[in-house]
């Protein structure tokens, strides 16, 4: 899982007892106050950080606006720094208020950015009430999501498995679609997951979209084919959303396929 927005006081090790063998992964928003040692990572991504110090690499490490990394060196060490990241924004999360309600920010987009968005005071955005989103849960179906998405809610997945007999559209630009332990979105009869429209601002994090028993032309779609809008000042974000073959439903033969994705990714210029 993503590792973001975590304050370690102390070293951070990243590989697993006996150094056995570890396949990636990503930090971001985060200070480390001691040694970050990768070891037997294959390969890794770290975005807006602090590290004390960096130690290691096997295939393919990257950082960019990350203090504390180690110099551009690739291939060998197979190390590749940059400065600054061009353009990013912070996954949205849950949070408590002061007055003991639960909420959800929105981290503001980022440019040229180096460092956690929180090392120098609070991290800038907005904040919505839990009021505008509507929580999805067992018992829920693709019916009900859609005629929340329909009346202007954001969602917010709990955990659980979702089956859905029709594609979730997200229509509404600066709509947030965000899961907490990672819900798993499972089509059936072949339909689509999940339709973005081409529209400012959408956010989507934390979400598994597991392959159905009967092919789907796609589990995610965000923007139609052919599309040429630009959102550079208010890009739809994709974000610690996994896909899968193979998992909750037995028996899967299914792919997945990504049209067009009007998005700017972690790393801005890379497809998605």
């Amino acid at each position: 899982a993503p590792f973001r927005r975590i304050d370690v006081r102390g070293d951070l090790q990243l590989y697993p007892a006996s150094y056995g063998w570890a396949s990636g992964g990503y930090i971001a928003d985060t200070r480390v106050s001691g040694q970050t040692a990768s070891i037997s990572q294959q390969q890794w991504y770290t975005r807006d950080t602090n590290y004390g110090s960096w130690s290691g690499g096997v295939w393919n490490m990257v950082f960019s606006g990350t203090t504390g990394a180690p110099a551009t060196t690739f291939p060998n060490p197979p190390e590749t720094t940059l400065g600054t990241t061009p353009v990013s924004r912070d996954v949205p999360y849950l949070y408590i208020d002061s007055t003991g309600r639960y909420r959800v920010f929105l981290p503001s987009l980022r440019t040229n950015a180096s460092g956690p968005s929180w090392a120098s005071g609070s991290t800038p955005g907005t904040s919505t009430p839990m009021s505008q989103f509507y929580v999805v849960k067992a018992g829920d179906t693709a019916s009900t999501i859609n005629a929340a998405l329909a009346s202007g809610c954001n969602l917010f997945f709990t955990p659980g498995v979702y089956h859905l007999s029709q594609t979730l559209n997200v229509t509404r630009a600066n709509t947030t679609v965000l899961g907490v332990g990672y819900p798993t979105l499972v089509p059936d009869n072949g339909v689509n997951a999940m339709q973005v429209a081409d529209v400012d601002g959408v956010r989507l994090k934390g979400l598994l979209f597991d392959a159905g028993t009967t092919n789907s032309q796609a589990l995610l779609t965000v923007g139609p084919s052919g599309s040429s809008a630009s959102h550079a000042s208010n890009p739809t974000t994709v974000q610690d959303v996994f896909f899968r073959i193979g998992g909750a439903a037995a028996n899967t033969e299914a792919f997945t396929e990504t049209r067009w994705v009007t998005v700017r990714a972690e790393v801005p210029g890379y497809p998605l």
